[in-house]
C-alpha cells in the first residue's frame, strides 16, 4: 500500500477476497480482514504477510486474490 494523503495515519483495515475474475463484486468470497496499526507517511509504503484459508469446496480453476485497502473508511482521502 502506498500512502497518498497529506499526513501520517495510525491504522486501518484491509480486506482480502477470493474472486473468479479480476473485478471486486458481491460474488467474491471474503477471506479475511486485517488491521494495520502504525503510521505510513504520505508517499510511504508498507507490506504485510497474512495466512488465509481457502474454502474447502473450491472448484478447480483460475482465481484472483483481491485486496480492498481501508475497507472501513478509516483513512482521510486526499481531495
Amino acid at each position: 500500500m502506498l500512502g497518498a494523503g497529506r499526513s501520517p495515519v495510525a491504522g486501518w483495515s484491509d480486506r482480502v477476497y477470493l474472486s473468479d475474475d479480476a473485478v471486486l463484486d458481491a460474488t467474491d468470497v471474503v477471506l479475511g480482514t486485517f488491521t494495520r496499526m502504525g503510521a505510513v507517511a504520505s508517499g510511504g509504503s508498507y507490506s504485510q504477510t497474512q495466512s488465509i484459508q481457502l474454502p474447502m469446496e473450491l472448484d478447480a480453476g483460475q482465481y484472483w486474490i483481491l485486496v480492498e485497502a481501508d475497507v472501513l473508511g478509516e483513512l482521510e482521502e486526499p481531495a
